[in-house]
């Protein structure tokens, strides 16, 4: 009994099998459900013959897990319940925006920011009657459609090299950083722009350097924002719309808080915020 016990304990420890899409895999975000993931990659389809895809997969139970429980209790799917090819432009990061069934991508190639919604079961769990669209346990209608942002909106964005996009946790904003150093958060409807920070106007903040990573806090007041030089702050994005306002009565207004991190001579490459 004790060795049948240790095996299961050493079942439920040893980590599901990692799956191979075929290419090369620079980001992967949850959908709202949690039960799917969204991959991004490839390996430029003209220079290398390595299709640039969005993948979708499904998060399954691993049915090694006896009981369901612990750190490997589920797995990704084998093979994606959909797939859509991006051409030459490959997808390098992206994040899934909060409540709503859609995700933002940043392109290479100069294509700047995109806006994917995820079609049929997919899109939101629950939706749709129970059963349609689906065989053997698989959604079977879902896929992926490009939304359209505007003619002056999607050319102000293949203009400029954009690094990263985050998404606020209701998903009525995001946060794209440029390789500028400048970050501006839009509006996720319309995609109008809401609030920008430039680096050259805030003295604890130095010039150079584009922005490689950013993050909400789960409040959605305040940004945490990494530049590729490893420089770490955080940016109290509620207190400068308020000083935007102040400004348009008088003349002066405090500038926004900005918070950095000391890092004590080891640069950051990531940042991650969450509530205890």
């Amino acid at each position: 009994a004790g060795a049948s016990v240790r095996a299961s304990e050493r079942a439920r420890m040893k980590p599901p099998p990692a799956r191979k899409f075929g290419h090369p895999l620079f980001f992967c975000t949850f959908t709202e459900s949690g039960r799917q993931v969204v991959l991004g990659g490839g390996g430029g389809a003209s220079s290398t013959g390595v299709a640039n895809r969005l993948l979708l997969v499904d998060v399954e139970k691993n049915p090694n897990i006896a009981n369901g429980t612990g750190p490997h209790a589920s797995r990704l799917s084998a093979d994606p319940a959909s797939e859509c090819h991006t051409g030459d432009i490959t997808v390098v990061k992206g994040a899934w925006v909060a409540t709503k069934p859609y995700f933002m991508a940043v392109m290479s190639g100069g294509d700047g920011l995109a806006k994917y919604r995820l079609t049929g079961g997919a899109a939101k769990q629950g939706e749709g009657k129970e059963g349609e669209g689906k065989e053997g346990g698989q959604d079977t209608n879902v896929g992926f459609e490009k939304v359209a942002l505007g003619e002056d909106k999607t050319r102000s964005f293949k203009q400029a090299e954009i690094k990263v996009v985050a998404s606020n946790s209701d998903g009525t904003r995001v946060a794209v950083g440029f390789a500028t150093g400048k970050i501006v958060i839009y509006e996720t409807g319309e995609m109008g722009e809401f609030l920008a920070f430039n680096p050259a106007k805030h003295y604890l903040v130095p010039d150079e350097g584009g922005v490689m990573n950013l993050c909400y806090s789960p409040c959605g007041k305040k940004l945490g924002v990494v530049k590729d030089d490893g420089f770490a702050f955080v940016w109290d994005t509620a207190a400068s719309q308020a000083v935007a306002k102040s400004k348009k009565k008088k003349k002066g207004a405090q500038a926004p808080r900005v918070v950095v991190f000391e890092t004590k001579g080891a640069g950051a490459r990531g940042i991650y915020a969450y509530s205890q």
